[in-house]
């Protein structure tokens, strides 16, 4: 039989830090399981700790989606504004009514009126 992968010193290595983390993690998994059987309110404590975190990060997202939504909005409500605001324009144009700036103004109008 050939080499196998056991044989091939990378995946010893590999195999060797493996067994080295998990056994680590295990060891602090004990450590913090025995730390909380001592000690209960302080796991209530931490659990407490982390929603809060998890809260608070939940509300900083929120509020960055409705600020990205809010100004989403206003992007639009101003480019349709500028969009009718070039339409009277056209509009006017058309009309005549075009006093080289778009609308005639009141006065002009009611000036109109009056000379009929």
């Amino acid at each position: 039989g050939g080499a196998s992968m056991l044989d091939n010193p990378m995946f010893q290595n590999f195999n060797e830090e493996y067994s080295r983390a998990l056994n680590e993690s295990r060891a602090r998994w004990e450590m913090e399981r025995m730390a909380e059987e001592t000690d209960l309110t302080d796991t209530e404590e931490r659990e407490a700790r982390n929603r809060r975190q998890y809260e608070e990060e939940m509300r900083r997202s929120q509020g960055r989606y409705r600020r990205e939504k809010a100004q989403a909005e206003s992007d639009r409500e101003y480019e349709e504004g500028a969009e009718l605001m070039k339409r009277l324009y056209e509009v006017s144009k058309q009309q005549g009514l075009d006093d080289g700036f778009g609308m005639p103004s009141a006065f002009e109008v009611r000036m109109k009126s009056q000379q009929e």
